[in-house]
């Protein structure tokens, strides 16, 4: 999950392309193979061709559920960082794993409490820069890592059709 983030927030970085998945170690994706200029597609194997139409679905999720909202929200490095502990302290992700609990009821409260805290921190932080409408941003936020959370299982599921048909 944080992966993804950090990917997505490495393309919306970059100079605006609705064609391209950009990874942090400087490789990306490619939606439209056929839209890159000529000079690149000379060095594309037929292989990594075929790989990046298999991946055509991944590609146009993560650059158009992750990446452009990312570039639109343009968060900050404290949103960010709280958007990371909120993912991580979801209480839904550490109820059970195969029917056994992962956290009693005095854990789970106190996780709700850490992710309360954030919010009101964070809401804090949008007043103490002045930010207009400091909880449309907050909700913006939220529904980002909402977003990001639902899109990551539909990714899982296009990996596994892809893993299934190569």
């Amino acid at each position: 999950m944080f992966v993804t983030i950090e990917h997505g927030l490495f393309t919306a970085q970059m100079p605006a392309h609705d064609n391209v998945w950009f990874l942090s170690d400087r490789t990306c994706l490619v939606r439209h193979v056929e839209a890159i200029p000529e000079e690149i597609k000379l060095h594309l194997t037929p292989k990594t061709t075929k790989a990046q139409e298999l991946l055509y679905p991944l590609t146009s999720l993560l650059i158009d559920e992750i990446a452009q909202p990312l570039r639109k929200l343009r968060p900050t490095p404290e949103e960010i960082a709280a958007l990371k502990v909120l993912m991580l302290m979801k209480p839904t992700i550490i109820r059970e794993s195969e029917g056994v609990p992962l956290a009693n009821p005095d854990e789970l409260r106190l996780l709700s409490d850490i992710r309360d805290k954030v919010l009101m921190g964070l809401h804090a932080f949008y007043i103490a820069c002045g930010e207009d409408n400091p909880e449309e941003r907050l909700s913006d936020l939220l529904m980002l890592s909402g977003g990001v959370a639902v899109r990551l299982l539909c990714l899982q599921r296009i990996f596994q059709t892809i893993f299934i048909y190569s």
